[in-house]
């Protein structure tokens, strides 16, 4: 068992012998749960998770890394806060991630729990948190906004599209695996229509399906292949203002219209302007120019809507403007290009959204230190962004200044 001790009101010390040595770390003050001081570069990162005993969990979770410096022994350490104002409950869970030195041992898991008492009513401040909407997501790794205000997620993981309303209500999900009609092998993406069908990129059934807005299946195209209507694995989808859709797959954007029915296609690989090493994220803007992430190259590439090439931007680093595998890719209505980037897998809630204008001027950035990964994008009327956290599970609501609004779901306890 670990020893959690408060000795000071308001914040919680992790620490205790593990069977080599010690650990120890500060979580808190309790009113800036977003940056608490560190001891060992433990607790850095507050995230909305799943009960870790499998139980439904109205509290929040603080998710952090550490390694003891005289063992080397290294340990992933969950603190789950129940409720949202002093005097909490948590329990806390350590699990071993391995030890460094091969003749030391560290202890698989440990459980303990704690009871926080209250902050002294001279230093008590009442916190603020984001509303978390209860949901249940595996790997979420798209998510579209329509007119409406209504927002459809591809929950990846689960083979299944997810529609809640504009409050955030869930309102129904629809598919399951498999290469029917109506089900799905790894779908990646999708996105609406003015008329709201939605319109679902089947990755690994190398087709496109489309649906009306109650998940009824309306038609799909696309076969294996490399022709013109053929997909390899597409992985992003866009419509744009008159509802022609524009598909990332392998080196090439491929255009369609509303019905199937092939159009154009462009791209090869390559580095040069218009060509593609990994084509993964598209969007369209209200002007029906089309912007298309490369993972590979680590930039974006604008085009117009018959497929020339307009002008391009970013380069490999964690630096302003630059990227780390960006993906997720979408558009406001004033012009704004906002893009996602997957970040250092190898580096906790390193995932990012990067805001510019049309021409690949830098403006904002957000969202590091609160996302693990972010596969997917997408904006609303009122210039929200929803991002698809894919690894841990949720969609998380910001506004147009980077501000974390609101989330759904958490992390399920079967998901790794």
């Amino acid at each position: 068992m670990y020893d959690v001790t408060a000795p000071v009101a308001g914040s919680l010390l992790l620490g205790g012998p593990d069977s080599q040595g010690k650990i120890a770390g500060w979580l808190g003050p309790l009113d800036n749960l977003t940056a608490p001081p560190m001891s060992v570069g433990l607790l850095g990162d507050r995230q909305v998770l799943e009960d870790l005993h499998g139980d439904d969990f109205d509290g929040y979770v603080l998710r952090g890394q550490t390694c003891n410096a005289r063992t080397g022994c290294c340990f992933t350490v969950y603190v789950e806060l129940r409720g949202l104002t002093a005097p909490l409950g948590a329990d806390l869970s350590i699990e071993s991630t391995g030890c460094n030195d091969p003749t030391m041992s560290c202890d698989d898991e440990v459980w303990g729990s704690v009871s926080v008492p209250p902050m002294p009513p001279s230093t008590t401040t009442t916190t603020t948190l984001p509303p978390v909407i209860k949901a249940q997501f595996d790997a979420p790794s798209g998510v579209a906004i329509d007119a409406t205000g209504s927002m459809y997620v591809m929950d990846g993981g689960g083979d299944r599209v997810q529609k809640f309303d504009a409050s955030g209500a869930f309102v129904t999900a629809w598919g399951s695996y498999g290469s029917s009609d109506g089900q799905f092998v790894g779908a990646s993406s999708l996105a609406t229509d003015s008329s709201g069908n939605v319109y679902v990129a089947d990755t690994y059934n190398a087709r496109i399906q489309k649906f009306d807005q109650d998940g009824n299946f309306l038609l799909a195209w696309g076969s294996g292949g490399s022709g013109a209507g053929q997909f390899i694995t597409p992985l992003g989808i866009a419509i744009d203002g008159s509802g022609n859709v524009y598909v990332s797959d392998q080196h090439r954007i491929s255009k369609f219209d509303a019905n199937g029915t092939f159009l154009t296609t462009w791209g090869s690989q390559g580095t040069g302007n218009g060509h593609f090493m990994y084509p993964a994220g598209v969007a369209t803007d209200v002007s029906g120019n089309v912007y298309v992430t490369d993972e590979y190259t680590d930039s974006v590439q604008k085009f117009d809507a018959n497929g020339t090439f307009l002008t391009t931007w970013g380069s490999t680093g964690s630096a302003d403007g630059q990227f780390d595998f960006p993906r997720g890719v979408a558009t406001d209505s004033n012009g704004n290009v906002y893009v996602a980037d997957l970040g250092d897998i190898n580096v906790l809630a390193s995932a990012r959204v990067q805001k510019f204008d049309a021409n690949g001027n830098f403006l904002a950035t957000f969202g590091r230190g609160k996302l693990s990964s972010a596969p997917g994008l997408a904006t609303d009327g009122s210039g929200n962004i929803y991002v698809a956290d894919g690894s841990n599970h949720r969609i998380v609501k910001f506004d147009a200044n980077g501000a974390l609004l609101l989330t759904w779901g958490r992390v399920c306890a079967s998901c790794s």
